[in-house]
């Protein structure tokens, strides 16, 4: 055809494609289409409407919309595009049909019960807790504060010394009696600490007898300070019962040789002090033992043998 037009001499052009008519022009003329027809009559009353009647800007009905060219076409309405396949039986878990495979219920349990957290602590059980744990520190630090102080000024033990000791009228047959005499020197050597002492006792002893009970009233000792103390008592009829046949047969034959050995023990309760401290109370025993007592001529006087020197105790405590 295009070479035919050439050669008839005239010019002709393929129309251009018409592009479909836009939605205004096609409302434009459904306006008018609408303005010639006769309005719509309204339905009789036994027949009613399926769905909302088309056009006047209303959705096509549910089931009559059409995929768009160039796309597969779904599935028809009410068909299940999960169920089984034609041709195989559906499954079946080994109930009877109609029933519901859910879990059991639970069983019913009693709510857990309510245990005490801490912030349910009675605030009188915290304050005492609280005391108690004041109280302990307190008391730490007051111990620890006395072994300072008693590391710092090193409280030394007092020094016993006896410097004279006699008996007379001294007899053993047919009963014990004496008078004893007893001196002994206590010092204080502490350079800080003043020293008391109180409820002095001394004994006189042979082997497991006693043969005198005497006893002194207490003193204090100022720092380096010394006192003399003069001990007197005599021995009776009680102290004999403490010595049994034997021991008192074993003296009579010492004394006929000229002496006997003695022991003598003083007791004391002794405590020391500076300012604001001070040591506990503590019970101090001194021991002089190995005393020999001569009685010249076999008299009835006996004076201690230490050739005119006092004669250092060992303490206990």
């Amino acid at each position: 055809m295009a070479s035919s037009n050439h050669e008839g001499g005239g010019s002709h052009r393929e129309p251009p494609p018409t592009s479909p008519p836009s939605s205004s022009a096609i409302n434009y003329s459904d306006k008018n289409t609408d303005s010639t027809s006769p309005p719509p009559q309204p339905p009789s009353a036994t027949s009613y409407p399926t769905h909302a009647p088309t056009g006047a800007g209303y959705p096509p009905p549910y089931g009559s919309y059409y995929p768009p060219a160039g796309y597969p076409a779904g599935y028809p309405a009410g068909q299940n595009p999960h169920a089984y396949p034609q041709g195989y039986a559906a499954y079946t878990n080994g109930y009877p049909t109609g029933y519901q495979n859910h879990p059991p219920a639970a069983a019913y349990y009693a709510p857990p019960p309510t245990y005490t957290t801490a912030g349910t602590v009675n605030a009188g059980s915290r304050f005492l807790r609280s005391f108690i744990l004041c109280g302990c520190i307190i008391l730490t630090f007051i111990f620890l504060g006395s072994i300072l102080m008693a590391l710092m000024l090193r409280p030394e033990v007092p020094v016993y010394k006896l410097v004279a000791m006699s008996v007379t009228n001294f007899t053993t047959n047919p009963s014990l009696f004496g008078e004893w005499d007893t001196k002994m020197t206590i010092q204080n050597p502490n350079e800080k600490l003043k020293a008391y002492f109180s409820n002095f006792k001394v004994d006189i002893i042979y082997k497991d007898g006693v043969l005198s009970v005497n006893y002194a009233p207490g003193f204090a000792l100022n720092t380096k300070e010394a006192r003399d103390m003069d001990i007197t008592g005599s021995s009776t009829k009680a102290n004999e019962s403490t010595l049994d046949k034997t021991t008192k047969d074993e003296m009579e034959k010492e004394r006929a040789n000229g002496s006997i050995t003695i022991t003598l023990r003083v007791a004391s309760l002794n405590a020391f002090e500076s300012g604001s401290f001070s040591t506990r109370t503590s019970q101090i025993v001194a021991i002089c033992d190995g005393l020999k007592l001569v009685f010249p001529n076999n008299s009835t006087t006996g004076t201690l043998d230490n050739g005119g020197k006092p004669m250092l105790c060992n303490l206990y405590i």
